[in-house]
């Protein structure tokens, strides 16, 4: 005897299971872009291909005013785009994201250390 599954049945799993996954999606997308860009950053550097470091630094910073990094990692950002810039020999240009890092949580000696 074969079973009838109820017409809403059909209608809900088709448009609830990709609303859900939507949803879902659209609230990991941006700590996922963040984690990204991060990621990007961190091997260009070890790649000494600063010019990429330098624009996925500064696309995260631009994402700070709209979005909350956690408590470390604006800290962490704020140190490697210092470090960019010191690379780049842009040291003086270095000193107010260097100085962004240890107010937002970085050592003061992990600081001086950098700036020295």
């Amino acid at each position: 005897m074969i079973r009838r599954v109820p017409l809403a049945w059909i209608i809900g799993a088709v448009t609830v299971v990709p609303g859900v996954i939507g949803i879902g999606w659209w609230l990991y997308w941006p700590t996922y872009q963040r984690n990204h860009l991060l990621a990007v950053a961190e091997k260009a550097i070890e790649a000494d291909n600063l010019s990429l470091a330098k624009e996925s630094l500064e696309k995260l910073l631009k994402e700070k005013a709209g979005a909350q990094m956690g408590f470390g990692q604006e800290a962490h950002v704020q140190l490697l785009y210092a470090r960019v810039l010191r690379r780049l020999g842009r040291g003086p240009d270095a000193w107010a994201p260097l100085r962004a890092a240890v107010e937002s949580g970085l050592p003061e000696s992990e600081g001086r250390r950098e700036y020295a």
